[in-house]
C-alpha cells in the first residue's frame, strides 16, 4: 500500500447555491482551474497496489477489473480504426459481464498536455441519478458522444431490458508512470459519502453556477483506494458506473481520479495519453 494524495471537495461549499464550485466541465474534463480553487481539499489516502493483492479486485465486487487485451489503438483519430475497436469491445465487454447486447455511447482521449481533455484530477463519478433518470429521455451531448446513436436507440434498449448497466473501458494508449487512475472499491462507500448535488462553473463563462450531472465524494478514512502501476497498452479497465437492478436512488457507482505519481515537469517520464469509452450494457 502506498500514501497518495487525492483531491476532494469540500461538501458544504459544492452543494452551496451562493458559493458554487468552479472548475472546467466540457464533457471530458473536470479538474480544479488553480491549486488555490475554494472548496478544494487534498488529503493523504492509502492507495492499495491491486497487483500486490492477495485477491484481485473484481467487476462483481469491487465494481471494477482489470482485463488482458489485444486491439491496437494505433492512432485514434482513424475513425475506421476506432469503429472496428468499438465493436471488439462491444463483444469484450458482453463476455466480461454476461450482457446479451452493449451500446456504445462515446469516447474521449485524455493527455497532459492537451489544453482540454487532460486527465480528471478530483474524485468524482460520472453519472448522478438525475442524469441516469434522463438516459433515452434527452440528449447529452456532454457524455452521448457518439453520433451514431439516438435516445430513442437508448431508450428502445432500455425499456426492453430488465437489467442494464453503464460501464467505463479505460485503457493507456502507452505505459502509464504518472496520472493513473485510482478506483475506489463500492463496498467502502456509504450513502451518505455521496455529493449528490455537486454545483459547477466554467472559469471561462459569466453564467451562473448550474447544478451538475456528476457525483463526487466527501472525505472519509475508510475508503479503500486502488490503482494499478505501470498500466500497458494491452491492458484495460473495465468499472461500472450504473445499474439498474440497484436504481438510481441507491447504486453506488465506482468514484475514481488521476492523481500525481511524479512531478509533472519531469522530463525523465512520458506524458499520460489514455482513451476512455463508455458502454449500456444490458441482458
Amino acid at each position: 500500500m502506498e500514501k497518495q494524495t487525492l483531491n476532494f471537495y469540500n461538501a458544504s461549499i459544492a452543494t452551496s447555491i451562493d458559493v458554487p464550485i468552479t472548475f472546467t466541465l466540457d464533457g471530458s474534463i473536470l479538474d480544479f482551474p488553480n491549486e488555490n480553487d475554494r472548496g478544494k481539499e487534498t488529503h493523504i489516502c492509502t492507495v492499495h497496489n491491486a497487483r500486490e493483492t492477495i485477491k484481485a479486485p473484481t467487476l462483481a465486487y469491487e465494481g471494477f477489473q482489470l482485463f488482458n487485451h489485444d486491439i491496437k489503438f494505433d492512432d485514434v483519430s482513424d475513425d475506421a480504426q476506432l469503429e472496428s475497436n468499438v465493436d471488439l469491445l462491444q463483444r469484450f465487454i458482453q463476455k466480461q459481464t454476461g450482457a446479451t447486447s452493449a451500446l456504445f455511447l462515446g469516447h474521449v482521449v485524455r493527455q497532459e498536455n492537451f489544453d482540454r481533455h487532460k486527465p480528471s484530477t478530483f474524485v468524482h463519478a460520472d453519472w448522478s441519478g438525475e442524469r441516469v433518470q434522463k438516459l433515452g429521455v434527452e440528449d447529452d451531448p456532454l457524455i452521448l458522444t457518439n453520433s451514431d446513436i439516438t435516445s430513442d436507440r437508448v431508450r428502445h434498449l432500455i425499456e426492453e431490458k430488465d437489467h442494464w448497466s453503464l460501464f467505463n473501458i479505460w485503457i493507456p494508449l502507452k505505459t502509464v508512470v504518472n496520472r493513473p487512475l485510482a478506483l475506489c472499491d463500492v463496498h467502502s462507500v456509504e450513502h451518505d459519502d455521496v455529493i449528490h448535488n455537486l454545483r459547477f462553473k466554467d472559469p471561462d463563462s459569466d453564467q451562473k453556477a448550474a447544478k451538475g450531472n456528476i457525483l463526487s465524494l466527501k472525505f472519509r478514512e475508510y475508503y479503500r483506494w486502488f490503482y494499478y502501476p505501470l498500466m500497458q497498452s494491452n491492458e484495460l479497465l473495465i468499472f461500472k458506473q450504473f445499474d439498474s437492478v440497484e436504481g438510481a436512488a441507491s447504486f453506488i457507482p465506482v468514484f475514481h481520479t488521476a492523481f500525481k505519481v511524479v512531478d509533472d515537469n519531469d522530463q525523465r517520464f512520458p506524458m499520460r495519453e489514455s482513451i476512455e469509452l463508455r458502454f449500456l450494457a444490458a441482458k
